[in-house]
């Protein structure tokens, strides 16, 4: 894509460029529209989602009422007394008295609930004996459907929704023998529920002012137990994708599309399910849309047309301006500064340009040594500055005096001190190139080691792992020293035990990775971030890594350097990244 990019006219570029931008500002603008859908069908999702929580929990309210109802009924004396009587002996005398009794007590019950239909009691022989406002007697069929879901239960609450039969909820359970915990099956409660008066107050509700809440309860098979509407939605083949216990999603049901949102109910797990027509919802977003899309389809064609004036109103010049850089490339210099007398400097930028470019013609031979010198000039000051800034000023002769009276005095562990401080000045002050090879750099370091192990003792532990064929490998003098110094300063001396700091090398195709690491206290990030940008100067008269950084830079170029790494509390990593080059490379 880059070669096919530049090998195009600008003329070209021009125009694919204004079209790039009118289609982002297309694209954006749709993006915007479908984000402003999507938070729009949020909304809406919410808000029929809270009517449906609320519609959910009034209706638990009523069930578990229900519930207890049935509760009170199968635990009563008299209920109790008779279905264990059917039980035992159907034909026992005092049968009949105690049915009395059991009569007596179910008519002086009081329903007080509009909703609740009728009270059958099913003894174990499936006599039926019904109370309340609407009494019937159960179909065999769908009574021997609810006796199997009554006994899988056990004894819990069975709600069954409306059928062919029976177009009432059925709330069933067991009736279980209570005294004496025989828990044995006497019987069977069947409550009928009128769902038009257990629901109808609550789904006349409106979820806008200008869409009804359109409510429906669907049991867990996908069974409608209410519809406020009329419509025959085939729900079963919904109920699948309501695997949640709250959610919404957008599906075609009989050809119309419809935004349904549904939650369940903690006590039945029905679904409660509104369904909300989506033209209806969106239809003033949807009229939005198509302006918009006629808007975009017009402007883009606008902009191509005006793209078109616009590149070859720019080119032209252009081109001439073109014609005569491949007169500079054949360095035809005064062919183009006898064409450069008529040029003014006033006009529009690309006559601006070309005023500027006859200019630079002129001088561009003067630019380029001027350049050339000020650049090396910069490099040798720079170098300098660096080279002063490092040189110790320390006479290492009289270390030398001090080793030979020490050893006279076999004091022989200051001799060996003396001595080894007396090799790293010489080192470190010779008149040898500034760039050494890694063997000589780490003589430097072995030496300063020496010195800090009889200060230290086996609090400090130093390992170096350079294999021997890196040892001509070229590095700037006084690399390796001043960051082992750092980490024995701000690592060794600020821990309480041994303070471990290895030296190995990490090699690369032509290039090399020395590695400095210690298990000292570390550094925070914003710290770290600093001393790599080079904004943490050096404490004391030491070298800092800045200084090891722009001396490395200068030497191999910007891309080697040295990077920093730390953990707080978990030590600090030092690289080094250096070409490999040996001594004949810098001759």
């Amino acid at each position: 894509m880059r070669t096919f990019l530049i090998g195009l006219k600008i003329n070209q570029k021009l125009i694919i460029m204004f079209l790039s931008i009118s289609l982002i500002l297309i694209i954006t603008g749709f993006v915007a529209l479908q984000v402003s859908f999507s938070i729009y069908e949020e909304q809406l999702y919410r808000q029929a989602a809270e009517f449906l929580i609320l519609l959910s929990e009034m209706v638990d309210i009523r069930l578990n009422k229900i519930e207890q109802i049935s509760f009170d009924i199968l635990s009563s004396k008299e209920v109790q007394e008779y279905l264990a009587i059917v039980r035992r002996d159907g034909n026992s005398y005092n049968q009949y008295e105690v049915l009395n009794n059991f009569d007596k007590k179910m008519l002086t019950w009081f329903f007080n609930e509009n909703y609740i239909s009728s009270v059958n009691v099913v003894d174990i022989k499936n006599n039926q004996y019904s109370w309340g406002r609407n009494t019937v007697r159960i179909d065999p069929k769908r009574l021997e459907f609810i006796w199997k879901q009554a006994i899988r239960r056990k004894g819990g609450m069975v709600w069954i929704g409306p059928s062919d039969f029976d177009h009432f909820v059925v709330a069933a359970r067991m009736v279980r023998s209570i005294p004496n915990l025989e828990l044995e099956n006497l019987g069977l409660i069947v409550i009928r529920i009128d769902p038009e008066k257990l629901f109808n107050n609550f789904s006349n509700r409106k979820l806008t002012s200008e869409d009804e809440l359109n409510f429906v309860i669907l049991s867990t098979d996908g069974v409608v137990i209410y519809q406020k509407d009329n419509h025959q939605f085939l729900f079963n083949e919904l109920i699948y994708r309501m695997n949640k216990k709250m959610g919404y999603f957008i599906d075609n049901i009989q050809g119309e599309k419809y935004l349904i949102t549904y939650v369940t109910s903690q006590w039945t797990n029905w679904k409660f399910v509104n369904l909300l027509p989506y033209t209806s919802i969106f239809k003033n977003i949807i009229a939005v849309h198509t302006i918009l899309v006629l808007v975009y389809v017009g402007v883009f064609v606008l902009v191509v047309y005006l793209s078109f004036l616009f590149s070859r109103g720019i080119t032209k010049p252009f081109k001439r301006l073109t014609n005569k850089m491949k007169m500079v490339e054949k360095g035809e210099f005064e062919k183009i500064a006898q064409m450069g007398v008529s040029i003014k400097k006033q006009g529009d930028e690309i006559a601006e340009l070309e005023y500027n470019f006859h200019l630079m013609v002129d001088k561009i031979n003067t630019l380029i040594k001027e350049n050339y010198l000020k650049q090396i000039a910069i490099k040798e000051s720079q170098f300098k500055a660096l080279q002063a800034q490092i040189n110790p000023h320390f006479l290492y002769n009289t270390l030398d005096s001090i080793n030979w009276m020490a050893r006279f005095n076999k004091q022989y562990q200051i001799a060996s001190m003396v001595k080894a401080l007396g090799s790293l000045l010489r080192n470190s002050i010779s008149n040898k190139s500034e760039i050494i090879s890694l063997k000589e750099e780490m003589k430097i370091l072995e030496d300063y080691i020496i010195i800090q192990k009889y200060r230290y003792g086996e609090r400090l532990k130093f390992s170096m792992d350079i294999p021997q064929d890196y040892w001509e490998c070229m590095i700037p003098k006084l690399s390796l020293q001043p960051i082992v110094e750092n980490s024995i300063q701000y690592g060794l001396e600020k821990i309480v035990g041994v303070c471990e700091i290895k030296v190995w090398i990490e090699p690369l195709e032509k290039e090399l990775k020395i590695w400095i690491e210690d298990n000292g206290p570390g550094m925070d990030k914003d710290f770290v971030e600093k001393l790599n940008r080079g904004e943490i100067e050096s404490r004391g008269s030491g070298i800092g890594i800045k200084n090891i950084n722009e001396r490395i830079k200068i030497i191999f170029g910007l891309e080697y350097g040295v990077n920093v790494s730390s953990v707080l509390g978990e030590g600090t990593k030092v690289c080094i990244f250096i070409p490999c080059r040996r001594s004949d490379d810098f001759v």
